[in-house]
């Protein structure tokens, strides 16, 4: 897992309390971006979903009382590196230029489990013979035609 936020230590605030709602653990990783390993601290069925579905709502609660905080957060199985780099695509900063009023945008790489997706809510980008998933709670890509569009 890696993110970023307008706000670093918000962000990592946020994500936090997220990883805990979700009943994982995180071990952190030095230096920017903010990003870490997650583990389920337990059986948690559904771990990843129960987690982008804390981000969601603590972001939300945050920003009710706080200054506005956005939030790209990048999830992949394996190499903390590639995770970082999944952060800095731009289809992920795109997302949340294109919905201003969204605060949270998400990408999935394909190696993190089908099941971990909520898949009406997410998008899947296609590139090669790889994809990755995009999840901007409330918005849709009104401007992309095709189910499956190409990431830069």
């Amino acid at each position: 897992m890696a993110a970023v936020g307008s706000c670093a230590p918000d962000a990592e605030k946020v994500v936090t309390t997220a990883v805990d709602t979700a009943g994982l653990t995180v071990r952190w990783q030095p230096g920017p971006p903010l990003s870490g390993t997650l583990a389920a601290s337990g059986p948690v069925p559904g771990g990843v979903d129960r987690f982008l579905r804390a981000v969601d709502v603590e972001l939300a609660e945050h920003n009710a009382h706080r200054s506005r905080l956005r939030l790209r957060i990048a999830l992949h199985f394996g190499d903390p590196a590639t995770t970082r780099a999944l952060l800095a695509l731009p289809a992920l900063a795109d997302a949340l230029d294109e919905a201003p009023d969204a605060t949270l945008a998400v990408l999935v790489s394909d190696q993190v489990p089908r099941t971990a997706r909520p898949t009406p809510a997410f998008h899947r980008l296609h590139r090669h013979t790889t994809s990755r998933w995009l999840w901007v709670p409330g918005w849709r890509p009104a401007h992309r035609q095709s189910p499956t569009p190409v990431w830069r």
